[in-house]
């Protein structure tokens, strides 16, 4: 069994010795003379008890575990204040790096944007060309056929490729088409499976010959390009 109470010990020490409890209703009022009592029985067998007696000023306890809980608040108030520092630094760490992400998304895609919109245009305007030269129209005012005979290529190899090989058949079917009729031209620029290969096919046709007036005197005046020029 335990039990506690608190005595005076100035009182129980005067003479004559007197037991004087201290005043529990205002404990403000105590001072160093009170005593706090604890009692204890243990019993060790069936015939030996022992009676644990603690006597200490009242209040040590008391003050000890304010002082801690004092201590302890205030960690826990320096640890929240460390904790809520951290976060807020955090939080703007954070956003920081989410906006220096969000920015350079911005400027990789603006980039990747460009990388690819003007091979894009480059291939479109190969395509709008080649339709034209399937009509023979070879397009020598077009500002992208201009862009071509001038040198001015894509920075992607095989684009730069297609535009050379495009140059290169536009010049081909251009001059083939001074000395094959323009149909004829046509058909084997459009794919016909007939114009590709020899062949022969039963017309009745009307064939004239003729001369041209002054022919030897007027080859003997002009150069071999204007005679071409002019017989074409």
């Amino acid at each position: 069994n335990m039990s506690m109470f608190t005595y005076n010990f100035d009182a129980a020490t005067a003479d004559p010795p007197r037991f004087e409890p201290c005043d529990a209703d205002h404990p403000e009022h105590e001072d160093a003379s009170c005593r706090q009592v604890g009692t204890s029985s243990i019993a060790l067998d069936s015939s030996t008890t022992w009676l644990v007696v603690t006597v200490m000023p009242k209040g040590v306890l008391g003050d000890t575990a304010r002082a801690t809980a004092s201590q302890v608040q205030q960690t826990v108030s320096e640890f929240r204040a460390d904790w809520q520092k951290s976060f807020r630094e955090e939080q703007v760490i954070s956003v920081g790096i989410f906006v220096s992400m969000s920015i350079g998304s911005l400027l990789m895609a603006l980039a990747l944007s460009i990388l690819v919109a003007r091979p894009l245009r480059y291939l479109t305007s190969l395509g709008a060309l080649m339709r034209r030269l399937g009509a023979l129209d070879f397009a020598h005012e077009d500002s992208n056929f201009m862009e071509i005979r001038r040198g001015q290529r894509s920075v992607i190899k095989e684009v730069s490729e297609l535009q050379d090989t495009f140059y290169r058949l536009s010049n081909c079917i251009e001059t083939f088409a001074h000395f094959v009729p323009e149909g004829v031209v046509r058909k084997i620029v459009k794919g016909g499976e007939k114009e590709r290969r020899p062949h022969v096919s039963m017309r009745t046709v009307t064939i004239m010959f003729t001369d041209i007036r002054d022919f030897t005197a007027i080859s003997e005046t002009l150069s071999q390009t204007d005679l071409l020029f002019v017989l074409t």
